[in-house]
């Protein structure tokens, strides 16, 4: 098998954090990560800034990843940059079909005839009646937004782009962790200005996800018993509770009497075979960018 080399960036504020992996035939190898800081509020740059900021932030681009191999870039974008839901989609469906059925969904949902820029991750699968359907966690931005970051990669020449939700990218490394098996149901809660996301990993799928406009400890966990709920799931079989985004030890309190397992803060260089033994800075603050690179 050959050796992909993938890269994720996530705008946090004044921050740009930035994760290169190395996909081998059997583990997952970290090339860098890091990441810069600006004088300037480079997510609100790169979603709708100044031509001279964008610049300058290509220029970091152009500096960490001297001597980059990696052809293949994603931005991880928040919640309040994109919609996101779940639709099912026959298996007997031709990719010009799927790509039009979530197409036409997405502008339902999104209320907008403007064009839409797409992505989708096949979650689960299901035989209700002798044909197989396929649930996709799809979200969408306008594609004028997605050009505009296109473009900010654009320094990348001969190189591939995509975007994720923070979901999206938090669960591909709940979904390679030490703990995920057939049985394993994870509890993902991420929290961001203004909102809460939270997700149910069974096993190495996504089972679902909300982002609810709630913080407060009390709140966020009346969301997480109704997501857990609705996807038919006892709380008995919830194993472990893994947290990201911005810190709050009181939600963390909260959880913990919630449900029974352990609560904690997600550890991205759990899955990675070169991680460093002796790490000065705190692992969490790369979920974003290393799921983004997976």
């Amino acid at each position: 098998m050959d050796k992909r080399v993938q890269s994720g960036l996530f705008f946090d504020g004044s921050a740009m954090r930035y994760a290169e992996v190395e996909h081998g035939s059997s583990a997952l190898r970290l090339h860098r990560l890091g990441s810069c800081d600006f004088e300037f509020d480079a997510e609100h740059a790169v979603y709708r800034g100044g031509r001279e900021q964008v610049n300058t932030i290509q220029e970091a681009l152009l500096d960490v990843f001297s001597g980059t191999a990696c052809r293949y870039f994603t931005v991880v974008v928040p919640a309040a940059e994109c919609v996101a839901f779940y639709s099912p989609l026959s298996s007997t469906l031709s990719d010009d079909e799927a790509k039009n059925h979530l197409e036409g969904e997405a502008r339902l949902v999104t209320g907008t005839d403007e064009p839409l820029a797409l992505t989708s991750d096949a979650v689960a699968s299901e035989d209700p009646d002798g044909e197989e359907v396929v649930w996709h966690h799809v979200a969408a931005m306008p594609q004028a937004k997605w050009d505009r970051l296109a473009d900010v990669l654009g320094v990348f020449e001969e190189s591939q782009f995509r975007y994720l939700t923070r979901m999206q990218a938090a669960s591909r490394i709940a979904r390679q962790s030490k703990a995920a098996d057939a049985e394993t149901v994870q509890l993902l809660v991420g929290r961001d200005d203004g909102s809460t996301e939270l997700g149910l990993v069974v096993g190495r799928r996504l089972r679902s996800s909300e982002v609810a406009a709630v913080t407060d400890p009390a709140d966020v966990c009346y969301h997480a018993l109704a997501e857990i709920k609705r996807s038919g799931i006892s709380l008995r079989k919830v194993s472990q509770v893994l947290l990201y985004g911005d810190e709050d030890k009181d939600l963390e309190t909260e959880l913990a009497k919630l449900v029974s397992p352990s609560v904690a803060r997600m550890d991205p260089l759990e899955i990675i075979a070169n991680a460093p033994a002796d790490i000065k800075f705190d692992p969490g603050q790369y979920v974003l960018s290393i799921g983004g690179a997976l």
